[in-house]
């Protein structure tokens, strides 16, 4: 179990040294432009469908043998909720901002 914890915390920072930094927003209209894009909605829905075939028919039947199973379900719905906790924190930002001036 060790070994899993250790690869996992050794991809995540490989993961975020070589990221590309983001794209500076101007508005949250922009966020939303964004979030409206078809490969995003794309993106949005695999995750949807797989995460549920995964925990509904995969984890009952290889759960207990791998912990790839649940690692693929964890990072593909965190890849989301990054995204989302993102969009809401600068739409919270902005909303602060507005207020101000």
């Amino acid at each position: 179990a060790a070994t899993y914890s250790l690869t996992a915390q050794i991809g995540s920072i490989v993961i975020v040294l070589h990221a590309p930094s983001d794209k500076e927003v101007e508005t949250v209209d922009e966020i939303l432009d964004y979030a409206a894009r078809f490969p995003f909605l794309c993106y949005i829905g695999f995750v949807a469908v797989f995460s549920t075939y995964m925990i509904y028919k995969v984890v009952p039947t290889h759960g207990t043998k791998t912990p790839l199973v649940y690692l693929s379900i964890c990072s593909l719905v965190g890849s989301v909720s990054v995204m989302a906790i993102k969009v809401c924190s600068w739409g919270m930002i902005a909303r602060e901002y507005q207020r101000a001036h």
